[in-house]
């Protein structure tokens, strides 16, 4: 093997090992990689009614209307709580987004309709005082 053939072959030897050390899915112009998914993204939480915690199995947590950052990395759930009403959970999925480097939540926005807690008593209408009996006219009440 001549000269100039050894350092063709060391060339491309070191060309196709450096393409193995290349992230997956890493964008690479003229090859037409797919565009790498963010880290997180942005999703909206509302509730009925509002003013919900909304906590979610990736960490994060806001009252509801509200938008928070969540890691893209696979599905994940939102729990609804406010006081005197039952818990919701609502799952939500991750697909990433083939022409954006981005993700879609499925659903978006998350959205929970709270019903009164099991044993939650309604609060009785507030009793108007009786009004106190008049006497007739000309008479005294002894």
């Amino acid at each position: 093997m001549s000269k100039a053939q050894a350092l063709a072959f060391a060339g491309l030897a070191l060309l196709l090992g450096a393409c193995s050390g290349w992230p997956r899915g890493a964008g690479f112009g003229l090859f037409g990689g797919a565009p790498a998914m963010p880290a997180t993204a942005s999703i909206d939480l509302d509730s009925e009614p509002q003013g919900a915690e909304a906590k979610t199995s990736a960490g994060g947590s806001c009252q509801t209307p509200c938008t928070l950052e969540v890691p893209t990395g696979g599905g994940f759930s939102v729990t609804f709580a406010r006081e005197g009403f039952a818990p919701q959970t609502v799952a939500v999925q991750v697909q990433p987004d083939q022409e954006k480097a981005s993700v879609k939540f499925t659903p978006n926005p998350v959205f929970a309709q709270l019903g009164p807690a099991p044993g939650a008593k309604k609060k009785p209408a507030a009793k108007r005082p009786a009004k106190p009996a008049t006497a007739a006219p000309g008479t005294s009440g002894r």
